[in-house]
């Protein structure tokens, strides 16, 4: 059987040109943010994607291996869009910024690290987010902003990364 019976027996070949279209792994859940009973957590969007830490580098930037599917995974660097944290690169390790900043890290930390499950929502293709943070570096429709993080929210065990840092710092909102 050559390449073009077998894409043709399931689907996916037809008249010279490939049609159908190779799904992302998604999650798809109701409107809003749901844990069942059994500990399942439900989550309300498309564009999300199971992914494992690799490293906190700030409050508002860490390193992911995420499964895209199809058995393919993908490191990538996740700066969230809701919050702005103090720095700790670049600053004084005698500052105040860089202690509050080194606080705001271990907290991020505790909470992705201590995650049984961790579900990243990407920005892609999310005009939206232009709209509710304009700036000099507009969002490609790559889903990544001006330094080449990919914009959008970690879920650990149904705790959203963005809502637990403004909780706990609410002067931390991004104000771009």
């Amino acid at each position: 059987m050559d390449r073009r019976t077998f894409l043709s027996g399931i689907g996916l070949f037809a008249g010279g040109g490939i049609t159908g279209v190779a799904a992302q792994r998604t999650l798809g859940g109701t409107s809003n943010t749901e844990i069942q009973a059994d500990g399942e957590v439900i989550l309300d969007s498309e564009n999300l994607y199971d992914a494992t830490l690799v490293d906190v580098i700030d409050g508002d930037t860490a390193d992911f291996i995420v499964d895209v599917g199809l058995n393919t995974k993908r490191k990538i660097r996740v700066r969230p869009t809701e919050i702005d944290t103090a720095e700790i690169h670049g600053v004084s390790t005698d500052s105040a910024e860089y202690e509050r900043g080194m606080e705001q890290k271990r907290f991020v930390e505790e909470l992705l690290a201590g995650a049984d499950r961790l579900v990243f929502r990407s920005e892609e293709d999310t005009a939206a987010y232009n709209e509710r943070f304009p700036h000099d570096f507009e969002t490609t429709r790559d889903g990544k902003g001006g330094f080449g993080r990919w914009l959008g929210d970690v879920n650990a065990d149904g705790v959203w990364w963005n809502e637990a840092v403004l909780e706990r710092w609410p002067e931390a909102t991004y104000d771009g």
